[in-house]
């Protein structure tokens, strides 16, 4: 069926209710997927290095984010799949920026739009498991574009994103189709979406979030039976169920059928005169997995298959129209991104960063680290990339526990775990998930940082004092032979005597120097204490400009009282990021405050647990 046949038999089709795909067990092993390597492509080059310059300068009329639920990566064909899913999608690729490695922080919706909607850690955003929501005091995409100008609203299929759980805040409406008892099918959001877009003059934003192909697989004809005589491409030729191999045709039925019902959606927009000036994201939340390592679903592990999604940016005017970017980039770097576009301010906090300059053709010279995390039922997941390596550290209960270990470059369909054959590359990146996990812990955290040098030696003499109350809870890390932490008896003030020496990378990977960082974390007895640090690098005072607060503005609803008195200089500590907001070439510390984690729990109504349910969302 051709593209036209297939729209026209769209009008006609209503998706029928269904219930969740049941039967097919779930376990975890090492059976892998093909999928494109982050490298296989050079950038496109830019048509015209001034393109996005002069972009910018035009604010678009509107920005619509495009959420198709669930959608794997590799089962589109500008993705490199065999089968014809995705006519419209390839067709969109024409016309955007393309990312062949986009990461999620999360294999389930909740936490993965939740980092969307923040630019934050899911365990940051506070909306991790099945009964938490958004944190109050993290400012959403929709309360940013909103205060640059663009009236929002928001249109949703999946219960996780209710406004029950904070997704709501900063649009002006925000429709539950459910809710309001029509088919949540993916033409049913297009026709609320276009009447919004009609109603108001002036900049827009519109976050579209389809259910489509989500479980239940039940695609309409001929979209059911679409895929049933063809043969499962070869990245699914591993041994499967038979059962998951019919599975997997109804899922690529799903994707036509949304493919077709975006096709009809950008068509309306262009015959109403709206698609030119529209700035079009299309991303997925998480993928979806086949029993690539004996999971099905999603939820289940931060495997390539769940975490790797697509992305396609799509700006005004169709400027880089039909460019690659091979580099790794996360969709906690959306919001930055988008914020950069329309040249507004980036919140500090953020741990995402803005990926403009891929876009304009500049490679950067070292990979964006991407962290994922899964916090469901009884196990706690964490993943974390840098350079080709990926480390999967799987804890909980002791028969869950696992470390794997994979070189994404050899391996790119994870099967063959190096962890035991390279001990020192895993000691290295579940080091940095435990940093990554502390900087997330409670407390004033301050890092000594050495310069950018070669062979840098420096070292620092730090006096921390505290004027009312006494220290709680001193924690260091990373700490070398000669590093130290003296304490008072009174617990008031405590000495760091620190020697920073620089190192060359040890996993044996792409060279790269590691830049020696100490650390200290510690509370305050007293909640309206003053905190003072005098800081010496090799004999001299440390600079003021030297002293680097987490963010400049502190979010209103978190009572922060901390602060830090440098040369007569205050210095208000914010949230923290998982890098310093600025990179010095000389020594420097940074101070963040990190509050009480908050993960805001929600008490699910018998209704709203039934949806969740049916959706395969089960603790």
């Amino acid at each position: 069926m051709d593209k036209a046949s297939r729209s026209s038999f769209l009008q006609r089709c209503r998706r029928p209710a269904g219930n969740a795909l049941t039967g097919l067990p779930l376990a975890l092993t090492c059976i892998g997927l093909t999928f494109l390597s982050a490298c296989s492509r050079e950038v496109a080059p830019s048509p015209d290095p001034l393109a996005l310059k002069e972009a910018r300068s035009e604010r678009p009329e509107r920005i619509i984010v495009y959420m198709i639920d669930t959608l794997r990566h590799d089962h589109l064909g500008t993705y490199g799949y065999s089968r014809s899913t995705s006519p419209t999608i390839d067709d969109l690729a024409a016309e955007s920026v393309l990312f062949e490695a986009a990461y999620a922080q999360a294999s389930w919706t909740r936490p993965s739009v939740g980092s969307l909607f923040t630019g934050l850690l899911p365990r940051k955003h506070g909306a991790v498991r099945r009964e938490n929501a958004l944190r109050t005091d993290v400012k959403t995409m929709a309360e940013l574009f909103a205060l640059a100008g663009y009236r929002g609203s928001g249109f949703i299929s999946n219960p996780n994103v209710l406004a029950e759980f904070g997704f709501d805040r900063g649009f002006e409406s925000y429709l539950d189709l459910e809710s309001v008892s029509v088919d949540t099918d993916a033409r049913q959001l297009h026709e609320a979406a276009l009447r919004q877009l009609a109603r108001f003059d002036g900049p827009q934003f519109l976050y579209v979030h389809t259910i489509d192909p989500h479980v239940p697989y039940e695609p309409p004809e001929p979209f059911a039976s679409l895929f049933e005589a063809s043969p499962i491409p070869p990245q699914h030729d591993h041994p499967m169920p038979e059962t998951v191999s019919k599975t997997i045709n109804l899922y690529d039925g799903e994707i036509a059928y949304a493919d077709a019902a975006l096709g009809d959606f950008i068509g309306e927009l262009k015959e109403r005169g709206l698609w030119g000036e529209t700035l079009f994201i299309l991303l997925s939340d998480h993928g979806e997995e086949f029993w690539d390592h004996e999971s099905i679903q999603h939820g289940t592990t931060l495997y390539e298959e769940q975490i790797r999604v697509p992305l396609l940016v799509r700006f005004p005017g169709a400027i880089f129209g039909g460019s690659r970017v091979p580099s790794r980039v996360r969709v906690i770097d959306i919001l930055p991104s988008l914020l950069e576009h329309l040249g507004e301010a980036i919140p500090a906090n953020l741990d995402g960063s803005s990926f403009l300059n891929l876009v304009r053709g500049n490679l950067e010279t070292a990979t964006r680290p991407v962290f994922s995390e899964l916090n469901m039922g009884k196990q706690a997941i964490s993943s974390l990339m840098e350079g080709p390596l990926k480390l999967i550290l799987q804890r909980g209960p002791e028969e869950r526990q696992a470390t794997m270990l994979y070189n994404l470059s050899l391996d790119p369909s994870e099967e063959h775990d190096l962890s035991v054959r390279n001990p020192k590359a895993t000691r290295e990146l579940a080091d940095r998930i435990a940093e990554i996990d502390r900087s997330l812990e409670r407390g004033i955290h301050i890092e000594f940082v050495n310069s950018k040098k070669q062979d840098s030696a420096t070292r620092m003499l730090v006096r921390i004092q505290v004027e009312s109350g006494a220290f709680r809870g001193v924690e260091w890390s990373d700490f070398e032979a000669g590093d130290r932490v003296i304490l008072s008896d009174d617990e008031k003030s405590m000495n760091i005597e620190l020697d920073l020496k620089n190192r060359d990378n040890p996993t044996g990977g792409q060279p790269f120097l590691l830049i020696d960082v100490d650390r200290i974390r510690f509370e305050v007895e007293s909640p309206n204490a003053w905190v003072n640090v005098s800081v010496e690098i090799d004999g001299e005072r440390l600079d003021s400009t030297l002293l680097l607060a987490g963010q400049a503005e502190l979010p209103k609803k978190i009572p922060l009282p901390w602060h830090v008195q440098i040369d007569s200089d205050e210095l208000h500590l914010g949230g923290v990021g998982l890098r310093a907001p600025v990179r010095s070439p000389e020594p420097y510390i940074r101070v963040y405050q990190v509050p009480e984690s908050s993960h805001p729990t929600v008490t699910l109504d018998p209704l709203l647990d039934a949806r969740l349910r049916a959706l395969g969302y089960v603790e």
